[in-house]
């Protein structure tokens, strides 16, 4: 899991050893007016062994030091003092997320469904039994396992990157209803004082959500279709065959939904499950002070999250919870690399399910989000169906249709597909075509069951708000560009066959107002080298978009070292995940294995070339950008995450034989650059210790 960096309002904060952090509230000097410390937080997550118990750290990105040089009177250095101290006499647990001491204490609700479409949000504890005691497909009483539930720490963060929402920030903002926060009215003025929560996905079934100051949790979701599943916790997690639970990246997107703003929190399973949710958390972190962080304080804040639907609203699932049987169980064996040779389903789509929901593998992909109209009437929600093992025949449910290889738009607001509410999805062949509201992309006979497993990377034209168009691999190899209009109509282009599976997503580098260029990589360190596709010369590569209906110009080609595969080891090197673009710079991270040496740690690369493929920083050090520069910006000991980049600096975790690392790259006495600086070139290449 990546470390992300993040807004938190740190006014009088405490460091985790209980000491007061200097300078968090600070006025221009000259000029006395406050400055506002953005991009101050850096995330990690990760979890403990034994236990799969959840880890999420928190620090302090940089610190304000007066600078006379400056035109504010202040300078922002890097800094790193961990965060969140202990408040209710647990010092074992300062410095890490945690849950309220008292598991009575805990917000943690699931949504039943009616059968009709409908349903209702329920708390998850042992006066709710009755209700529960059937979706959990448990037939006798279900309180030890509630119980169980309820007195357990954080989800193990296994593939679920945070993400934190924090006070409405557009700028500039994207019309009126919107506004800016010192405004009289509009949707950043209304939540200018709303305290910043991060949500992610645990392996103990639920969504979580944290307070980002105080780092306790004040929220959780179980997902309706993991409620069979939650009784395997009481055994303890096998790590062979390990039970995933909601193991997808959350998106906090803001939204125009009849007319108004709201935030929405937008999350599927990984592969836990084949269901994505949405919930509106427009208040949620509304009515308890962003600048307080006192036991008292996270008292008065789990408060407002104490009854169902108070702060956060469920919206949808799709597909919806109504089509989930939990009394189904199923065991398969497979050979697709799935570790243990096994599948087991606890409960599974019922026969009444519609045809578009039976294409939706376990849902990988994080979604995109945007509007298909100039007045944002119609907001889509853009996914991948994400990989599904070769067994739907065996499920009787199922029939014959396959899934895993389908796109969909899925209106934002109702969780419906847009222009095909309850049909079914038609397949493209040829490397062309169009559908409604979903479109199948079929599969070849490689050795590997196709799936669009990576995440849609969205875009429109310079200048338009409107989302008209998404770049997707797929496994079998194909890079697809979909074009949507208002209507949900889906076109599809093939723009390169790389032969080889596309598991990452990609990055988008606008140049001028008509040229886009494209960014991914093809195989995967986390796919086993004994899997079909899984060995191989691993590509990064970049491209040119000609326009929909037309193959892509390969802008270049970067070959990895081939990598074989020796009694399930692989030896060679192959993409860690998708890559990040700065400016004119597109940074890719790689890990590099030796089966002849497996007990010796893992070798991360940092890549950072130029959209045309040259390198983009002086490697060999003698001043000048010459022919012989290595496209390698850095070389770390394990397994490296994907890049971050925000406030002109890049942020990239490490796993290896020496434990977890983070580090940093970018000038250490330049932070807080304020917003609108995510994007820009990294000016100064310096590694931060």
């Amino acid at each position: 899991v990546s470390p992300i960096v993040a807004t938190v309002n740190l006014k009088g904060a405490l460091a985790a050893n209980g000491t007061a952090l200097p300078n968090t509230d600070i006025n221009a000097s000259p000029g006395g007016q406050a400055l506002s410390q953005r991009s101050n937080m850096l995330l990690t997550a990760g979890f403990s062994l034994p236990g799969f118990d959840g880890v999420l750290r928190a620090f302090r990105v940089y610190r304000p030091e007066p600078d006379t040089t400056n035109a504010t009177g202040w300078k922002f250095v890097k800094d790193g003092t961990k965060l969140w101290p202990d408040l209710d006499g647990r010092p074992s647990l300062a410095g890490q997320a945690r849950v309220p001491a008292d598991p009575n204490a805990r917000n943690i609700y699931t949504f039943i469904p009616d059968g009709s479409g409908g349903g209702s949000m329920v708390a998850f504890n042992t006066s709710n039994e009755a209700t529960l005691r059937s979706h959990m497909n448990i037939s006798g009483s279900a309180d030890s396992v509630i119980s169980f539930v309820r007195s357990q720490a954080l989800g193990a963060v296994i593939g679920s990157t945070p993400a934190v929402m924090d006070v409405p920030s557009l700028d500039p903002p994207p019309d009126e209803d919107y506004g800016y926060a010192d405004a009289a009215t509009g949707f950043a003025a209304t939540y200018k004082d709303r305290r910043a929560l991060i949500f992610f996905g645990g392996n103990n079934g639920m969504i979580h959500a944290v307070d980002a100051r105080t780092g306790y949790e004040v929220w959780a979701f179980i997902p309706y279709n993991l409620l069979p599943k939650l009784s395997t916790l009481t055994d303890g997690q096998p790590i062979e065959q390990f039970d995933y639970f909601v193991d997808s990246s959350p998106k906090i997107a803001e939204v125009k939904l009849n007319g108004a703003w709201r935030s929405m929190l937008l999350i599927g399973q990984g592969p836990g499950g084949t269901f994505y949710q949405a919930f509106d958390v427009t208040e949620a972190g509304i009515g308890v002070s962003p600048d307080q962080g006192s036991l008292s304080t996270v008292t008065s804040l789990l408060q407002t999250f104490d009854t169902p639907n108070e702060s956060i609203q469920f919206k949808w699932s799709f597909p919806s919870y109504s089509s989930f049987n939990p009394a189904y169980t199923g065991v398969f064996n497979v050979t697709d690399g799935t570790p243990g040779g096994k599948v087991k389903l606890y409960g599974d789509l019922r026969s009444t399910a519609t045809a578009a929901e039976k294409t939706v593998g376990f849902t990988w992909s994080d979604p995109a989000v945007g509007p298909l109209t100039p007045d944002r009437s119609t907001n889509a929600v853009i996914v991948g169906s994400g990989y599904f093992p070769n067994i739907e025949s065996s499920i009787p449910a199922r029939g014959t249709i396959k899934a895993g290889n389908a796109l969909y738009l899925i209106d934002a607001d109702t969780g419906l597909l847009i222009g095909n509410p309850s049909g079914s999805c038609s397949t493209i062949s040829s490397g062309s075509g169009s559908s409604a509201g979903c479109a199948i992309i079929g599969d070849v006979s490689d050795g590997r069951k196709n799936a669009l497993q990576a995440d849609p990377t969205a875009a429109g034209k310079a200048g338009s708000v409107i989302v008209e168009k998404a770049y997707l691999g797929d496994i079998d190899g194909k890079y697809w560009r979909f074009d949507f209009t208002p209507t949900g109509s889906i076109s599809t282009s093939q723009m390169v066959n790389t032969a080889q599976p596309i598991f990452a997503s990609s990055a988008l580098l606008f140049i001028g107002s008509a040229d886009v260029y494209m960014f991914f990589s093809t195989g995967s360190d986390l796919y086993p080298s004994s899997a079909s596709g899984g060995t191989g010369t691993f590509k990064l590569y970049g491209l040119k978009d000609n326009g929909a209906g037309v193959a892509a110009t390969t802008n270049f080609t970067i070959n990895l070292a081939a990598t074989t595969n020796s009694a399930g080891l692989a030896t060679g090197e192959r993409p860690s995940t998708s890559p990040s673009v700065a400016g004119d710079i597109v940074f890719y991270t790689t890990t590099t294995e030796d089966a002849t040496t497996p007990c010796a740690d893992f070798t991360g690369k940092l890549y950072g070339v130029t959209y045309a493929g040259g390198a983009a920083y002086d490697s060999n050090a003698n001043g000048q950008m010459d022919k012989t520069e290595s496209p390698i910006a850095a070389t770390l000991a394990g397994r490296a995450t994907a890049p971050f980049i925000v406030d002109q600096h890049l942020y990239l975790g490490s796993v290896g034989a020496n434990g977890v690392s983070v580090e940093a790259f970018g000038d250490p006495e330049d932070f807080n650059n304020g917003v609108g600086q995510v994007g820009v070139r990294i000016l100064s290449w310096r590694e931060i210790r």
